[in-house]
């Protein structure tokens, strides 16, 4: 369904509601159609679907007041007999808006009835009353992490630090390393140094500080394919908080800690930090970044092969179309997150960075983890991913903890593109690359031909909160 008569038909419903008239017969079916759509995305749990077929803004007007917008919404609902609501809650946030949750009830003619629900944030705006946003349990969650605040990292920031958060953003590599690190985050993989088929992966999140940098580790996961040994020590990956771990491992809790790097010089061109352990870090405006112990000994050195410029706020996204999709396909994935699921009695905590040239994945729970970096190039064809880059994947059928031998070289090297290679009906796989090619297209959405014969969606952003940080397109 496209944008227009989506939003037609919401606008239907709330002015219908909001004005106290009867719906139209023609108007009627239409809705009642649209209210069939919703009930089955929801009763297969296909979350995206949803909220992807809802407008994020409606503009109230009438001046009613927030109990009163309550019992129109419940209305609105009721017009659908696929839709049961047995319960609307309304309640004051803590930062002043209003938020109503509403339970509902998902009727389907070939599936269980689906327990559900929504919360829509109500904001006063130029005195009109406007749902600003919607979203589910997990959204709820989602927002309440500290590093999605949008000051974190940009407000109050003296000119030296600023100069630090711009200079350490973008992807390091080195000798048998690779950091990727926006403002907010960053995900590193390190082979081990002394079992070289054993890999290092990690999570923090970063807060700057008037003295230099926090660098909060959040996450830690070894694997060795050869020993088959797989070691994970993990929090909550949105928040700074000292918590209880929700996987514990021993000998990692130890380094999984917040670390204080302090600026002890800058300059134009460098800037010193002091590291906990008293060795220091070089970091230069030229993209280098080299690392000393105690005694004044080189230990690391890393490049920048890829800078990333941060945005302060969401930006304007283009719908897809037949001239746009590698543009949507590159635009709509620019930026951070951190998500925080719990199902089946276990906690999976995900954080996905996707630059303009490559994109990262740190995802773990219990006995699961996939960590991985791959390089990619999206066109109207679809998205060529690049193989063999860094992976670590545990889980019952796979046991891998990959870096190639010519990481570096690798990590520099610009994938070669065949559109002839794109097969409308299915993914390719060829020696070095993966060509997912498009299925389908809506303004909203793009379908690809993924691996296994599954689906790969990607999706128009349309809320503030649906990632961490927003990214600069090419």
């Amino acid at each position: 369904m496209n944008i227009a008569k989506k939003c037609v038909i919401i606008s239907v419903l709330f002015f219908m509601q909001f004005t106290q008239n009867a719906f139209p017969n023609d108007d009627f079916k239409i809705v009642e159609k649209y209210g069939q759509r919703i009930s089955t995305i929801l009763a297969s749990r296909q979350l995206d679907e949803f909220m992807n077929l809802l407008p994020k803004e409606i503009i109230i007007t009438d001046g009613s007041d927030y109990e009163t917008i309550k019992t129109k919404m419940q209305t609105v609902f009721e017009q659908f007999h696929t839709i049961k609501t047995d319960s609307f809650e309304i309640k004051q946030s803590p930062n002043s808006e209003y938020e109503i949750k509403i339970h509902l009830k998902l009727l389907s003619d070939n599936q269980e009835p689906h327990d559900y629900n929504l919360y829509f944030t109500i904001k006063m705006e130029r005195e009109e009353l406007t749902i600003s946003d919607i979203y589910d349990d997990n959204d709820l969650k989602i927002t309440n992490f500290e590093v999605y605040q949008e000051g974190l990292n940009f407000d109050g920031l003296t000119d030296n630090i600023s100069k630090l958060k711009e200079w350490y953003c973008g992807i390091w590599v080195g000798k048998d390393i690779e950091i990727v690190r926006t403002q907010k985050m960053e995900i590193k993989f390190e082979r081990d140094k002394e079992k070289p088929t054993g890999l290092w992966s990690q999570f923090s999140l970063l807060r700057y500080t008037n003295e230099g940098l926090e660098q909060n580790i959040r996450a830690l996961v070894y694997a060795n394919k050869k020993d088959r040994e797989l070691k994970i020590h993990a929090k909550n990956f949105g928040s700074f908080s000292n918590e209880d771990p929700f996987i514990s491992n021993k000998e990692l809790s130890s380094k999984v800690i917040a670390k204080h790097y302090k600026i002890i010089s800058v300059n134009d061109t460098l800037i010193v930090l002091k590291n906990p352990d008293n060795s220091k870090e070089y970091v230069y405006s030229s993209g280098l970044i080299r690392n000393y112990d105690s005694n004044d000994g080189l230990t690391c050195e890393l490049n920048k092969i890829e800078s990333i410029e941060i945005l302060r706020k969401m930006p304007e996204f283009e719908k897809a179309s037949e001239t746009t999709i590698g543009k949507c396909l590159y635009d709509w994935q620019l930026g951070s997150m951190v998500l925080n699921e719990h199902k089946n009695k276990q906690i999976l905590n995900k954080a996905l960075i996707t630059t303009n040239n490559t994109d990262y994945i740190f995802m773990i729970k219990d006995d699961f983890c996939y960590c991985r970096k791959g390089r990619y190039i999206a066109t109207n064809k679809g998205i060529v991913a690049s193989r063999g880059d860094i992976r670590l994947m545990v889980n019952p059928n796979e046991f891998t903890s990959y870096m190639p031998r010519d990481h570096i070289e690798r990590a520099n090297r610009k994938l070669v593109i065949d559109e002839s290679k794109f097969d409308p009906t299915q993914c390719i796989f060829q020696p070095d690359v993966i060509y997912w090619s498009l299925k389908k297209i809506y303004d909203d959405k793009i379908e690809l031909h993924g691996c296994g014969g599954m689906t790969y969606p990607y999706y128009l952003p349309k809320s503030k909160n649906s990632k961490v940080e927003w990214f600069s397109s090419l």
